[in-house]
């Protein structure tokens, strides 16, 4: 295992949570960690997401009203989202079209 990375034993239902940190130590953001890791499991809110993630609070509730504000997830009420599929389907097609047309 690598230096600095954080792991743990405990298994959710979906996924492990080790594959989890370890993702977003060496892959992905934490914007990106958290949009998975709420894909996976969309029961999560900021709250109980930052403390799944060992994560900063404020940075999680940051990365969700991100969200909410790219049109990716709905707010269904005070910490609770839902995705917004649609949005998200649009979303993945723009990218794929930009990566098809040589773009970043």
């Amino acid at each position: 295992m690598e230096k600095g990375l954080k792991t743990k034993s405990k298994v959710n239902k979906k996924f492990k949570v080790e594959e989890i940190v370890s993702t977003m130590t060496e892959e992905y953001t934490l914007h990106e960690t958290v949009f998975r890791t709420f894909l996976k499991d969309p029961s999560m809110g900021p709250s109980k997401m930052a403390g799944y993630l060992e994560a900063n609070y404020n940075s999680v509730k940051a990365v969700f009203s991100k969200l909410y504000d790219e049109g990716l997830l709905d707010r269904e009420g005070r910490g609770k989202y839902t995705p917004n599929v649609p949005q998200i389907l649009l979303y993945l097609m723009d990218r794929i079209e930009n990566l098809e047309r040589g773009g970043g």
